[in-house]
């Protein structure tokens, strides 16, 4: 079995971004990593029941946080990320993707 554990959306801007998802959905913030500034971004994560919404905004330019967001012609959805329970589960994933 699969659970999700996180979408990540990605934002020309974070304040704003986090801002509207607060309002809108009332999230409380989880957590700010400042170790993803390594990868040129910042980011903050709201909790969302067990799951986690995580909004990231690049903070230079190369990464490809801001590639993405180029390609895509603005903010929206980056990454899903998910657990599988056990080994054998995520080969079935896996053969299953294939």
């Amino acid at each position: 079995m699969i659970h999700l554990r996180q979408v990540c959306l990605v934002a020309g801007a974070l304040a704003p971004a986090v801002s509207a998802l607060r309002d809108v959905l009332g999230l409380p913030v989880a957590h700010v990593d400042p170790a993803v500034g390594k990868f040129g971004l910042e980011n903050t994560l709201l909790t969302l029941g067990s799951q986690f919404l995580e909004v990231v905004a690049p903070t230079r330019a190369g990464t490809a946080a801001g590639r993405y967001l180029d390609r895509r012609g603005g903010d929206g959805g980056y990454m899903v990320i998910c657990q599988a329970g056990d080994r054998d589960a995520q080969d079935a994933v896996r053969a299953n993707a294939r």
